[in-house]
């Protein structure tokens, strides 16, 4: 059950029905995103920063491939894009 709600959570969120209460409920719990898309990697970024869950804004860090995922590597504190030869 517990997960149940996340993932329904986390589908609207990625979803782009984007809500702040609805962010701001599973990023808390969420450890790893993987496989997901560039534009999931800048709703999130953007949603953890500004977040009012706690008195501090939080410090985010994404990584990703370079090209596409430029947006969230940007908004984010730390970003690392990394390249595969």
């Amino acid at each position: 059950m517990y997960a149940v709600v996340y993932r329904r959570v986390l589908t609207v969120i990625l979803c782009r029905k984007i809500r702040q209460d609805l962010i701001d409920k599973i990023w808390p719990k969420l450890r790893v995103l993987a496989r997901s898309s560039p534009q999931d990697k800048y709703t999130l970024v953007k949603g953890i920063i500004e977040s009012r869950v706690n008195p501090n804004r939080e410090v985010v860090a994404v990584t990703g491939d370079g090209t596409n995922d430029g947006p969230a590597l940007k908004k984010a504190d730390v970003g690392f894009a990394m390249v595969t030869q």
